[in-house]
């Protein structure tokens, strides 16, 4: 090959350069190669703990970035406060020992041209334990036409759902109570101060369509979600599709992912992607991290194993395993969990041992009570956390703000003692104790609606004043707190007696032979047998009504009767063909009467078995325990529940404070034995060795039962007497002790110092002696 002469210094070079590198010679080494990509930086933030007191914690917050360069962090302007260092993964932020009012602080995280920036929430001194009110009504509201104004001036008709914003405002969604308004709800919103706004309703989200909102939450910005979910409706049988939307500047509802409500169909799935393209099922929101993306719990249609589902500011969906910790936290770091239990009235601590500490309310007592813990919850729920050691709950129909103890915390022991005696209306002082652990001393309130006053609202004891008079029985319930420790004592004050003595309070002391209605001496009785009186001097009449005969020589048929105070008389429940013959009555706390009762003889041939029966509200005889006819076969006596227990010839002997009834049988042999059984309110059915002490006397300790023609009073010592009629005597006089009486099938206490007396056909008043 002939090279050119050009060619010859170069190629020479060429070759000096190649010996070279072949001998190691140059420092020259093996080609370069190729050049890595640049790596695209990214900037991700976090902060678990994004709420704090003026004052209080220094909360945590972190940055990574793909290049693992260190960010810059800055404090907004006016945002108060300090960070601990200018760059790093990670700083803390120092409250201000101080601020007046709920304070929004803005740090920003920055690396090269990308920047983030979170939000915290800084909160004053929330104050002391306590209950306030935030908004709304007492009183019976459920339903009614919802008014927006502020504090109590504002009403809500059927509050469902409730978020709080960092600003300290809520957000509720209230039902609307109208029936021609199904499932329609309002979107409402409370300013800090208590002022109620309605924003838009279940029209501005789906006009026409039923629709049903299943959670409502804000980030950290004070932006408002809610999320609709399938469900079925009267106007809609087909349950429809889940969809999150936002609430714009204006407070309607504008979509952020998924569709708009429509009925569901075999196309619709759980989908990820863009705002349009994104399908939900059942979705609950579960919170939002520091950068504002949303994270809800979705009802998958099959079994995808797609628990959590995130969105982004921008509406983009994607489903994760799980949650970041920013999401699952309470915002102020908490680890105290709280809970609302709204058929016991309270608000519980949940403590790390599986106990629970109830912090506000008293458990089964209704009311509501503000101030100071434990205070009085009407059905608390819907309990959102709303700042450091504050909540916001609902209580019946109003918006309530507790304040919780700082922890630790352990409400003292509290004892209260009360009344020793029956509280007469116009009677004696009535001394009242409370023993409260550590606390020096107890609070004292009386509760709405009660008669008479405290001599004190402090101390370690005060003096109840009965009021001068009443009409009826009355309750008086007095809320009792120490410590956040509180007890409802509650006791009766009962009309003065007046003049001992026998008056009549219906009907006629002969036999008329019929019944009717009426007041007092106009109405009639035609064979009154057993009566028992209720917490408000209600007296309840079971009158055999059948007309006896030699096919029927047993009393049978019924009419329950009603005698108020005042003595007039109605009928609750009436059955004259009843083949029952009625040996017992008694009457629980919600006015549910019951009767023992057996098969009535039918000619020569007695009725066998019996069973305990039920009138209540609806005015209906029912079968409360025991059978209703006796088989060949069944056992003389049975436990158990309901139909499945058996009797022998019942006869009730009484009911107890909870409601539990008592019975006495005898067995059929000879020497015949008192048999007792115990029945719940539940209808269980046991038998037990006695009766409890005290069952069948009256307030005073004495047992009162009939005579010949007489009420004999029988002391804990045994010892009898005739407190009214002569023995022997048949007649009614009515006036002074001892007065006279006909034939008493029965006798019931109607309050300290005073008895019910049935005298032939009439019901008497009887004011016992001292």
């Amino acid at each position: 090959m002939i090279f050119p002469s050009s060619f010859l210094p170069r190629a020479a070079t060429l070759l000096a350069l190649l010996a070279l590198g072949a001998c190691g010679g140059g420092g020259s080494t093996s080609s370069p190669g190729p050049t890595p990509p640049a790596v695209t930086e990214t900037l991700a933030v976090s902060a678990p703990v994004w709420q704090t007191l003026a004052g209080g914690k220094a909360i945590g917050l972190a940055a990574s970035t793909a290049t693992g360069a260190a960010p810059a962090w800055n404090l907004a302007a006016g945002s108060p406060g300090s960070l601990s260092a200018a760059s790093g993964a990670t700083v803390n932020y120092t409250p201000p020992a101080s601020v007046a009012a709920i304070t929004q602080v803005s740090v920003t995280a920055t690396v090269g041209p990308l920047s983030k920036t979170m939000k915290l929430t800084l909160y004053p001194d929330p104050g002391q334990p306590g209950l306030s009110l935030v908004a709304g009504r007492t009183g019976p509201t459920d339903g009614a036409p919802a008014l927006d104004g502020q504090g109590a001036a504002a009403r809500f008709s059927r509050p469902q759902l409730m978020a709080a914003a960092p600003d300290g405002s809520l957000y509720v969604i209230d039902q609307d109570g109208q029936p021609a308004q199904e499932n329609r709800f309002s979107v409402r919103r409370v300013s800090a101060a208590g002022v109620v706004t309605t924003l838009s309703t279940g029209n501005d989200l789906a006009p026409g369509f039923p629709v049903s909102v299943t959670s409502i939450a804000a980030d950290r910005s004070g932006n408002v979600y809610l999320t609709t979910g399938a469900r079925h409706s009267l106007m809609h049988l087909t349950p429809f599709g889940g969809a999150v939307y936002k609430l714009g500047a204006d407070g309607k509802p504008v979509l952020l992912a998924g569709v708009a409500p429509h009925d569901k169909s075999s196309a619709d799935a759980l989908v990820d992607g863009p705002p349009a393209a994104a399908r939900f099922d059942g979705p609950t929101l579960a919170g939002f991290d520091a950068e504002d993306n949303l994270y809800l719990y979705d009802t998958p249609r099959v079994a995808s194993g797609w628990p959590y589902r995130k969105i982004t500011p921008a509406g983009v969906v994607s489903t994760i395993a799980t949650p970041p910790a920013d999401v699952t936290g309470l915002p102020d770091g908490s680890t105290e969990r709280y809970a609302a239990a709204p058929s016991e009235g309270v608000v519980y601590r949940l403590n790390a041992d599986g106990s629970k500490t109830v912090i506000a309310g008293v458990s089964g007592q209704g009311g509501e009570v503000l101030g100071s813990l434990p205070g009085l919850l009407n059905g608390p729920f819907g309990l959102v956390p709303a700042g450091p050691y504050t909540y916001a709950l609902f209580s019946g129909q109003r918006i309530v703000k507790l304040t919780v103890p700082s922890i630790p915390y352990a409400p003292p022991t509290l004892a209260v003692t009360g009344p020793t005696a029956p509280v007469l209306a116009g009677g004696a002082l009535v001394a009242l104790n409370a023993q409260a652990g550590h606390v020096a001393q107890a609070n004292w309130q009386l509760l709405s609606g009660s008669p008479g006053s405290l001599s004190a609202t402090s101390g370690p004891s005060v003096s109840y004043t009965p009021p001068a008079s009443v009409e009826v029985p009355t309750t008086v319930s007095i809320l009792v707190s120490a410590g956040g420790a509180g007890k409802v004592l509650s006791f009766t004050v009962y009309p003065s007696p007046g003049a001992p003595g026998l008056s009549l309070l219906a009907g006629a002391a002969a036999d008329s032979g019929t019944e009717a209605d009426g007041q007092g001496a106009a109405a009639r009785f035609k064979n009154p047998s057993q009566l028992t009186v209720d917490a408000v001097g209600n007296v309840y009449v079971a009158d055999l009504t059948g007309n006896l005969s030699a096919s029927f020589p047993e009393p049978y048929g019924l009419a329950l009767r009603k005698v108020a105070p005042d003595g007039s008389v109605v009928t609750r429940y009436r059955n004259d063909t009843l083949q029952r013959t009625v040996s017992g009555i008694a009457v629980d706390g919600a006015s549910n009467v019951y009767l023992s009762a057996h098969p009535s003889r039918v000619g020569v041939a007695p009725g066998r078995g019996g069973a305990i029966y039920k009138i209540g509200a609806a005015g209906t005889l029912d079968l409360f325990a025991g059978a209703d006819s006796y088989t060949n076969g069944d056992p003389e006596r049975l436990d158990g529940t309901g139909n499945a227990a058996r009797f022998y010839y019942p006869t009730l002997a009484g009911i107890d404070g909870a409601g539990n009834l008592y019975v006495i049988e005898y067995t059929q042999t000879l020497p015949a034995v008192p048999v007792y059984r115990k029945i719940t309110p539940a209808a269980v059915v046991t038998t037990i060795a006695a009766l409890p002490d005290g069952l069948q006397n009256a307030p005073d300790g004495n047992r009162y039962t009939p005579g010949n023609y007489t009420v004999l009073r029988t002391k804990p010592d045994n010892s009898q007497s005739v407190v009214a009629g002569v023995n022997g005597v048949a007649g009614t006089q009515l006036g002074a002790l001892p007065g006279g009486l006909d034939y008493v099938p029965a006798v019931a206490s109607a309050g300290p110092g005073v008895l019910v007396v049935i005298s032939g056909g009439a019901v008497l008043r009887l004011v016992l002696p001292n």
